[in-house]
């Protein structure tokens, strides 16, 4: 082997060490990146949506293994979103009652994360369609920084939609219907009031009265601001901080 041949052999030796250097670097770094979301998403959980009971039937649906959380990390996040999603929307009950897409490298505000969403979303109908298939859970984007209002109850739903990270919230529409008809344990939903399943949470009724869904969730949200807001306020603003702090790195 001459000399050129051996530098030759040098410089490819280097780029292929280099290379798994690099893909060994972004492993951990996904790998972190995950483990502080999901550890950000545990706090939220516990210490947010179930102590001031703002999904009652939330601590039973992650005890029993119904709750499935993904953390999108690909710098494409729109694409990894919309594959995500497509493969969701295929799933069955047995699978997940709610899911919880988290976006912590997004970076836009809420009404972009909304957009986003919204025109994947677009994108999974028409991939279902073409395989004759149908969605089997409604979606909903959660944002820390959503905006709300105290005048009337319905304008807090925003604050009930904060979340320490930007995330899709996933709630299969066969346990919607359970909850319409007022069968099985979960007697109601807080599914943040879900855009595109309007007509199916204003039909809704508890057992309750003929009060609907909806009704429902924003007199429950009022009680709990009310009652709770201050201290509501302050857990959300804490775990917000603490993802400041923790500075993921956007793509």
């Amino acid at each position: 082997m001459d000399l050129q041949e051996q530098t030759l052999l040098q410089e490819q030796t280097l780029l292929q060490e280099q290379t798994l250097l690099q893909e060994q670097t972004l492993l951990q770094e996904q790998t972190l990146l995950q483990e502080q979301t999901l550890l950000r998403n545990d706090e939220y959980l516990r210490n947010v949506v179930e102590t001031f009971n703002l999904c009652p039937f939330a601590r039973q649906c992650r005890q029993t293994g119904k709750l499935q959380r993904i953390v999108l990390t690909s710098p494409d996040m729109a694409a990894e979103l919309r594959a995500t999603l497509l493969t969701l929307q295929q799933t069955t009950d047995d699978d997940f009652e709610v899911a919880l897409l988290i976006a912590p490298l997004f970076v836009g505000d809420h009404a972009q994360f909304e957009a986003m969403l919204r025109r994947v979303e677009a994108q999974v109908v028409t991939d279902l369609a073409d395989n004759g298939a149908v969605g089997t859970c409604f979606a909903v984007a959660f944002h820390p920084q959503l905006p709300f209002g105290t005048a009337q109850p319905h304008q807090l739903v925003g604050l009930f939609r904060r979340s320490p990270d930007p995330t899709v919230q996933l709630v299969r529409r066969s346990l919607l219907d359970r909850v319409r008809k007022g069968h099985g344990e979960h007697r109601y939903v807080d599914v943040g009031e879900l855009s595109t399943a309007e007509t199916i949470l204003a039909a809704a009724a508890t057992l309750a009265g003929h009060i609907s869904l909806s009704e429902r969730i924003a007199l429950n949200n009022e009680q709990t601001w009310q009652h709770q807001g201050l201290q509501l306020q302050s857990a959300m603003l804490g775990l917000s901080q603490r993802r400041t702090s923790e500075k993921p790195q956007s793509a």
